[in-house]
């Protein structure tokens, strides 16, 4: 009993002492602001640069390159990918594959939680966070 009394009250010191650290880096990043900006923004602007596509292989084996040209290839795969009208309805590979979801798990994944836990996740969540 003495030992979970212990467990307890550590748990409550340590959710004090994260909730201190946590006020403070919000107070001092609102005040002081991010030290790293400037290194931050170049590491961006790099990684935009290395990423940036310059050139895209054609289905006729060429290349695409420009943006208008990449622009309109890209608008092509997409267009063909997403309206084409073959679709393949062969399912029986599907017999093959092991099933991992459980009929109590795939009942419990449809249930609506209760409005209850919904409101104790959300209060939970980090007002600082845009997520």
């Amino acid at each position: 009993m003495v030992l979970q009394q212990a467990q307890a009250e550590q748990k409550l010191y340590l959710h004090y002492v994260e909730e201190f650290f946590r006020k403070k880096a919000s107070i001092q990043w609102s005040t002081e602001g991010d030290k790293n900006t400037r290194l931050f923004h170049c590491l961006v602007k790099g990684k935009r640069k290395r990423l940036t596509l310059k050139r895209i292989f054609k289905f006729d084996g060429t290349w695409a390159e420009g943006d208008d040209e990449i622009t309109r290839e890209a608008l092509k795969f997409y267009t063909n990918q997403f309206t084409g009208t073959e679709c393949i309805e062969d399912y029986s590979v599907l017999q093959h594959i092991e099933e991992q979801v459980t009929p109590e798990d795939n009942y419990l994944i449809k249930t609506m939680p209760e409005e209850e836990k919904i409101k104790s996740v959300v209060f939970k969540l980090n007002g600082d966070n845009a997520c």
